[in-house]
């Protein structure tokens, strides 16, 4: 992997509220080289959207980095551009998103592919706790947590406990 010289100046780090058009554009462009790049990423412009706040980080004007928690899921989503792995831009914005997130919601969750072990390192320092494995097109994943207060610690029930709900709703689905 070659090193990407990084001129501190020519950096920002932004957190939005609201796309509008121009942006939507660019993330779609950035979402697309990661699929190229990685050729699987599950973050799309749905969930971009649906971020409060979505972190950008750009360097020379380019989206390099995105990150956010999704209103509706507690969802956290990380994502770097693969020559820019190893340089501590993706701690820089967990820690912003974790550090926002305090007060607004109880807990983050993530999924994060058993073999992303640059991923998983961030997020144990942060001070993520792995819940369970599961499948998930295929691959294994680690589905993690971080409890932002009290009540926080009650969100791996309220996980368990929608899954037993789904998988129960199922089977009586099929008996109909």
């Amino acid at each position: 992997m070659a090193e990407v010289p990084i001129q501190r100046d020519k950096q920002s780090i932004e957190s939005l509220k609201n796309i509008n058009s121009e942006l939507e554009e660019e993330l779609r462009d950035f979402i697309s080289s990661l699929d190229e790049e990685l050729k699987t990423t599950s973050l799309t412009l749905e969930m971009c959207k649906r971020s409060t706040p979505l972190i950008l980080k750009r360097i020379d004007g380019k989206i390099i980095s995105i990150s956010g928690i999704q209103r509706d899921t507690n969802l956290f989503h990380l994502c770097v551009k693969r020559d820019l792995w190893g340089m501590g831009i993706g701690t820089e914005l967990t820690e912003k998103v974790v550090k926002n997130s305090r007060g607004n919601v109880n807990a983050i969750v993530l999924s994060v592919a058993l073999n992303n072990r640059p991923a998983i390192r961030i997020y144990q320092k942060c001070g993520f706790k792995h819940l369970w494995k599961h499948k998930m097109s295929g691959i294994t994943h680690y589905r993690m947590f971080l409890p932002l207060n009290w009540k926080g610690y009650f969100y791996p029930l309220k996980l368990i406990l929608a899954c037993l709900y789904s998988a129960t709703y199922s089977k009586l689905r099929k008996r109909m």
